[in-house]
């Protein structure tokens, strides 16, 4: 789990190039997303990959006193968890007045599919330049409680998702049929 995060955060957050703040946000007991995700990141500080880590779980209190007090020490602020969550998140650090924009956040989404509007949204909130869209602002990952970490989006599959959800392509022709746009 710790190589398949390695590549992913090196390759599509720089993470050995950019200090970065890793804020999980995932429950840490139950579920093994948040205790395999907080495992991988301490491995990969521990070997080197610059920058500290928070498990703050679903405390947004001490999600959102990361944030504030520590994130303005780092490059990047990456927020791992669950999507609506993370938006609750956002939404609530906007409401406290926490200037989101200079804390350079990217996320880390996983457990759930959601429209790429959900995502311009969400990026907009903490001020991510549109060509964040589809590359360096956050990817989804995909994993199971028996294997972990299996598979992310990449920049060619958000823009692909981001074609099919604005009727710029005929899904037809390639086999979607409905409206649904594979997560």
């Amino acid at each position: 789990t710790a190589l398949l995060h390695k590549i992913f955060f090196k390759n599509l957050y720089s993470a050995y190039d950019k200090e970065a703040l890793f804020i999980v946000c995932f429950h840490l007991s139950a579920h093994i997303a948040g205790v395999i995700t907080a495992n991988a990141i301490k491995d990969l500080i521990d070997g080197g990959m610059p920058g500290s880590l928070v498990t703050a779980g679903l405390s947004k209190e001490d999600i959102l006193n990361s944030l504030n007090k520590l994130s303005g020490f780092y490059k990047q602020t990456i927020l791992i968890g669950y999507p609506p969550f993370l938006m609750d998140v956002i939404n609530d650090a906007q409401s406290r007045g926490i200037n989101l924009v200079e804390k350079n956040i990217k996320f880390m989404f996983s457990a759930e599919s959601f429209p790429e509007k959900w995502r311009e949204k969400l990026y907009h909130k903490v001020g991510l330049p549109r060509r964040s869209f589809s590359e360096g602002g956050g990817y989804n990952v995909y994993g199971s409680a028996d294997q972990g970490f299996l598979g992310h989006e990449t920049p060619f599959t958000i823009r692909l998702r981001q074609l099919f959800q604005s009727d710029e392509v005929d899904k037809s022709k390639i086999g979607i049929g409905n409206n649904h746009v594979p997560g």
